[in-house]
């Protein structure tokens, strides 16, 4: 399971930063689901660790965000929307090619698979991310330039 692996990768960072908020949305509908549970544990080790699964208001809940890690997926283009810089973490194929088109546009940081490897490579890239305010301003502006010259349907078209 990716969250696991995620979470492994980074909990150092995340014991090391009690002032900023965690939030792993696993996007299970059912509390009682044992992966959930099994997660939920995670919470009673760290006090800003936070779990969601049911977000009435996903925009709202991601444009409070100042980093996302995440698949590659439709969210990966809200994230660009919304100005959010993003490390690209997937196990397809497909989503894999279009990570990698985001980090050669500079939107994002492409991981790929959570192998040993790409786990180190995820710590290091996020506790960059959180010191370097710098570069997430680079990333955010990229991200504003974009989105102000394109409409949705041509930020699409840029990853067929």
């Amino acid at each position: 399971n990716n969250f696991i692996k995620i979470y492994n990768s980074i909990k150092i960072i995340i014991k090391n930063n009690p002032s900023i908020k965690f939030y792993f949305h696993l996007g299970l509908n059912n509390k009682k689901n044992l992966k959930y549970k099994k997660l939920n544990k995670l919470n009673d080790e760290n006090s800003n660790l936070f779990l969601t699964n049911n977000i009435k208001n996903m925009t709202n809940f991601l444009s409070s965000f100042d980093i996302a890690i995440t698949a590659c997926g439709i969210t990966a283009l809200d994230l660009i929307y919304l100005k959010v810089p993003s490390i690209y973490i997937t196990n397809e194929n497909k989503e894999n090619n279009t990570a990698k088109k985001l980090h050669l546009l500079k939107l994002g940081f492409f991981i790929g698979k959570m192998t040993l490897e790409n786990k180190k490579k995820l710590y290091n890239i996020l506790n960059n991310l959180i010191l370097n305010y710098k570069l997430r301003k680079e990333i955010y502006n990229i991200m504003k330039s974009l989105v102000s010259k394109t409409s949705n349907k041509n930020l699409i078209k840029i990853f067929k």
